[in-house]
């Protein structure tokens, strides 16, 4: 039987320890079948590949997937980070250069993040590098993440109008069809809109 790695979805040999495709560890998958599950229920949008760690955007959050030696070295054992793209204050995009790698750092509301520059980030919990090939990636979700922020106050500038019409009611069945607000985003500005 074919292990499935649970970080990137690849199929490893039986007796692989670690992921030929991210090195992630393989040793107490019990279930091959669980990537792919999580992957259906949480509905992951988008998915960058960075040096000691990935990020991943879903709907509502994002999470910074740690895994590999490096990543053990420089954050410990802790684990994914998740944070709600409703609390993130601001983001800070380092390019990738020749010689060293780029990095994305994200700030939130009651957060602490590191603000000594590139050596302090390589141990900041809120952030993640990545190298040259991978920064499209990196960008593109920090762009979705934006929009998906300016989204949010846009509709939170609704609540604060008086007459709400339905064509604030159609202008954010938009937002929903097009994946920016969730059903329950919808389900709830709908019944303020329709009282």
């Amino acid at each position: 039987m074919k292990k499935i790695c649970p970080l990137c979805g690849n199929e490893n040999e039986e007796n692989a320890r670690f992921c030929i495709e991210c090195n992630e560890a393989l040793i107490n998958i019990q279930e091959p079948s669980l990537y792919n599950k999580t992957m259906k229920r949480e509905n992951i949008l988008m998915k960058a590949k960075g040096v000691g760690g990935d990020l991943e955007l879903l709907e509502d959050k994002i999470r910074i997937v740690r895994r590999g030696g490096l990543a053990i070295l420089a954050h410990g054992l802790k684990g994914d980070k998740e944070i709600f793209i409703n609390q993130i204050s601001s983001i800070q995009f380092r390019k990738a250069g020749a010689l060293t790698n780029g990095y994305i750092q994200f700030a939130f509301i009651g957060g602490s993040e590191a603000k000594g520059g590139m050596l302090q980030a390589t141990t900041d919990e809120n952030t993640v590098f990545f190298n040259q090939k991978n920064e499209d990636d990196f960008s593109a979700i920090k762009h979705m993440i934006e929009d998906r922020i300016h989204q949010l106050k846009k509709m939170d500038r609704i609540d604060y109008k008086k007459g709400l019409s339905l064509d604030d009611l159609e202008k954010l069945a938009e937002l929903k069809e097009k994946g920016i607000i969730t059903e329950e985003e919808f389900q709830i500005k709908k019944r303020q809109i329709l009282g």
